[in-house]
């Protein structure tokens, strides 16, 4: 055999297995983005969701610092009478419900039967975390998810006693907890003081979304509450 013929089955024998291996790198399937992998943590399949009713407060620790709300015990929860309307948490919940239940239909378990089922729930301040009884509450219902909601302010125009013409105001969080292995998939925040428009030209413009007036506590709470489950996880 001339060596120019074995140069050339020397280059063709290369040019076959680099196509192998190209062959085989395509039939591997590619290793998940950090996207795709929090893509894939979001979007569980599931039956059934239920809402806990929203907790009234918020957690607090000496450093002012709380990592982990879900974790920490119901008697660490604080809240001030006066900037927490009386009703605000059942309010929440009814919209949070209502929100949940449009985009989930049969899948969102009664908001009545919820609360029911979770008043029945025997609760210690001392060992009970939101996430406990985030579990307790879906494997009662039988549901493998549930939403856990917690709020310290919401206050209507005029609320506060020494400003007569205080703004409403609403503060709440919303986390979505796996019943099976109570870990948090989500977590959504609002905090909002209305602002008179003339305050400033910004803040201003994004209240003309919600009507360049004054809103009550439950108007804002309504639109911060669609604001944050635009992002919630589950389509």
């Amino acid at each position: 055999m001339s060596l120019r013929l074995k140069r050339h089955y020397r280059i063709l024998g290369t040019h076959l297995m680099f196509l192998m291996c190209m062959f085989i790198l395509l039939k591997i399937p590619a290793a998940a983005t950090s996207d795709e992998a929090t893509a894939d943590i979001f979007s569980p399949q599931f039956r059934q969701i239920a809402l806990m009713p929203f907790l009234k407060g918020k957690f607090k620790s000496p450093n002012g610092q709380v990592d982990k709300p879900l974790s920490q015990p119901l008697s660490q929860i604080v809240f001030d009478r006066q900037n927490l309307r009386a009703d605000g948490d059942q309010v929440l919940t009814r919209i949070v419900s209502d929100i949940l239940k449009a985009r989930f239909e049969e899948k969102l378990i009664p908001i009545e039967k919820a609360q029911s089922v979770f008043d029945e729930i025997s609760k210690n301040d001392t060992f009970d975390t939101p996430r406990k009884l985030a579990q307790a509450l879906g494997n009662r219902l039988q549901a493998e998810l549930v939403v856990v909601g917690s709020v310290w302010r919401y206050r209507d125009r005029g609320a506060i006693k020494e400003i007569p013409d205080s703004p409403a105001s609403v503060a709440f969080e919303v986390y979505l907890v796996e019943v099976a292995t109570g870990k948090r998939l989500w977590r959504g925040k609002f905090d909002g003081t209305q602002k008179a428009l003339s305050e400033d030209v910004i803040r201003g413009l994004k209240q003309i979304k919600m009507g360049a007036r004054w809103l009550t506590a439950d108007e804002l709470a309504r639109y911060g509450v669609k604001e944050v489950f635009k992002k919630f996880p589950i389509l």
